[in-house]
């Protein structure tokens, strides 16, 4: 009598079935207040609903283009709550991947094989890398920054880049266990190994 009643496994209570449907209210984080009007109310249980009406911020909905550049300066995500026309604005995506390499994989194609931009992406976060275009992730330069700030950024260098000696060595100068991405004439090398197990 005294006993907690487990959770039902078949999400029933009483033989009653628990009513799934969520009432559809945006849950609007704290910081994101300025932009309260701008969130679409969406059915939660909808997975398709939900990515397709997934709420958005545009200069159109907001009306100020500071205030987004304001969000992407303080948001690590912020570029994931552009439109996608914004997502094509250089500027816009610069601030986003200054703030966070990562959100490159938020960036238009176009964008992602922008060479400064990328630059910047990796230089905050060397696994940006794997968000750039496959041409970028093949330029030495790109991949000397990334893996300079991040070693095991070198899993996402394109093959021939995995297989450089100098960067190679950079990679694993700065995480013995890239060496695991480099190609096995890299993994052969006496000056890499003896760098990746110091």
């Amino acid at each position: 009598g005294g006993q907690d009643m487990p959770f039902p496994r078949d999400g029933k209570f009483g033989g009653r079935h628990l009513d799934k449907r969520l009432e559809a209210t945006p849950i609007v984080p704290e910081h994101l207040r300025p932009f309260r009007g701008q969130f679409e109310q969406v059915d939660p249980t909808d997975r398709k609903s939900s990515r397709k009406n997934k709420a958005k911020l545009s200069v159109e909905k907001v009306g100020d283009r500071e205030l987004i550049l304001e969000e992407l300066n303080k948001n690590v995500n912020g570029l994931s709550l552009v439109s996608k026309e914004l997502r094509d604005d250089r500027e816009l995506v610069l601030v986003a991947v200054k703030k966070s390499g990562l959100q490159l994989q938020y960036a238009s194609k176009q964008l992602r094989n922008d060479f400064e931009l990328v630059l910047e992406a990796c230089r905050q976060n060397g696994n940006a890398l794997c968000h750039a275009s496959q041409s970028l992730r093949g330029d030495r330069q790109v991949v000397l920054v990334a893996v300079r700030q991040n070693g095991m950024a070198l899993d996402h260098a394109r093959k021939d880049c995995r297989g450089d000696h100098r960067l190679v060595l950079e990679a694993c100068s700065n995480s013995p266990f890239a060496l695991q991405y480099a190609r096995s004439k890299s993994r052969d090398n006496p000056e890499i190994v003896l760098k990746a197990v110091k």
